[in-house]
């Protein structure tokens, strides 16, 4: 699959770069709602069968990027994308008498290199490619609360923890708003076990992203 990734990606992005027709350059930025899929988190330094896990949950956070996008048809065009898009999840529990909440930090560098096909030329187009991100930080916080005191934790994920290398394959939609706006909406879904050492599960990011960009 992944093999197969990189053919599409190195495919697309030589479609783009021979494309005779209109081409764009444009900037974009917007909301990240993220999570990564089948994660439980335990208070439990040593974790047992009988610790108590939550299940991970939705973070918000955002993205900014900027991207290409050559027509190669009234119907269709290319567009490589190179996007920071902070990621992660987060998750909160009680210890005695503490609050603890937890947050998972991580942020890559994406290119994907999406396929538009417009359903309504020059407006509407429904959006899906493959993407390859390479982490740039990972990063465990807690932050504990418990009779109005607050105590803070955190700790650097290296590579024997986390996959610094995710694949994932967008899906989504984009309306050109006018000729030089528009707003998209869009699920990366991810394919990599992105965390080490879960017990067989195999947990992979979850994107959702909603945004504006200008192309010129």
């Amino acid at each position: 699959m992944k093999k197969l990734l990189l053919v599409l990606l190195m495919a697309g992005l030589t479609a783009g770069a021979s494309a005779q027709k209109k081409t764009y350059f444009g900037i974009k930025g917007g909301l990240n709602m993220t999570n990564i899929s089948n994660l439980k988190i335990t208070p439990d330094e040593n974790p047992t069968p009988r610790s108590s896990y939550v299940d991970a949950k939705y973070k918000s956070s955002f993205y900014v990027g900027i991207f290409i996008e050559a027509k190669i048809s009234r119907s269709l065009s290319i567009q490589p994308e190179f996007v920071y898009s902070q990621q992660g999840t987060s998750a909160t529990f009680n210890i005695d008498r503490a609050t603890v909440k937890y947050r998972l930090l991580m942020d890559y560098i994406n290119i994907p290199v999406l396929f538009k096909a417009y359903v309504v030329p020059d407006k509407l187009s429904f959006d899906f490619g493959p993407q390859i991100g390479f982490g740039v930080r990972a990063e465990a916080k807690a932050k504990a609360t418990a009779n109005g005191q607050q105590n803070s934790a955190s700790a650097t994920l290296d590579n024997d923890v986390y996959n610094n290398v995710d694949f994932s394959i967008p899906l989504g939609f984009t309306w050109n708003i006018t000729k030089h706006i528009l707003f998209s909406a869009r699920a990366n879904i991810g394919l990599t076990n992105v965390l080490k050492g879960t017990g067989g599960e195999h947990v992979s990011n979850r994107v959702f992203q909603i945004g504006v960009g200008a192309r010129f």
